[in-house]
């Protein structure tokens, strides 16, 4: 009985293993937490902030990745669970299309947080500061953590991420 638990507990380790390794964490595009935050100092040098300004996008910043990374850590469960039935000899058809909708609506849930964050953003800088964005956004905004759904392989990706 304990040689059957062990073993069964050594096959759980190893499939939650690959199944993690298999959400696509990497240096690929993709939603992952919104964008890349440099140091307030720098952000206000840059663009001119208010002290007010700098304590408003701070928190803002903080609020989003709270929401975000909710949403990102379900995703990822969501797509390790869609990995795994997959991968068994008889998938669960039902299943599959639930969480295929799941993890479409958790996207679009992503798409939308970090466009409430923006349109957020934007509401706390002046004109002045918002003709400043464009010119500066590369620096310090990128496509985020590389949390999420990236290029595959067939686009100069890392790794297989999607199975083709």
């Amino acid at each position: 009985m304990r040689r059957r638990f062990m073993a069964l507990t050594s096959a759980a380790l190893a499939l939650g293993g690959i199944a993690a390794a298999q959400v696509g964490l990497g240096l690929g595009r993709g939603y992952g937490l919104g964008f890349c935050w440099v140091a307030p100092e720098v952000l206000k040098q840059q663009l001119g902030l208010t002290d007010e300004q700098v304590k408003k996008l701070t928190e803002l910043r903080t609020e989003h990745l709270n929401k975000v990374g909710k949403i990102v850590a379900e995703l990822a469960a969501k797509q390790s669970e869609l990995r795994t039935l997959w991968l068994s000899t008889q998938p669960d058809e039902k299943r599959i299309r639930e969480l295929t909708e799941q993890v479409a609506k958790l996207r679009t849930e992503l798409v939308t947080e970090r466009a409430n964050f923006w349109l957020e953003v934007r509401k706390i800088l002046t004109p002045e500061q918002l003709s400043k964005l464009p010119t500066i956004r590369g620096r310090w905004v990128g496509p985020g953590l590389g949390l999420g759904f990236g290029l595959g392989p067939r686009w100069g990706g890392r790794g297989r991420r999607w199975g083709w």
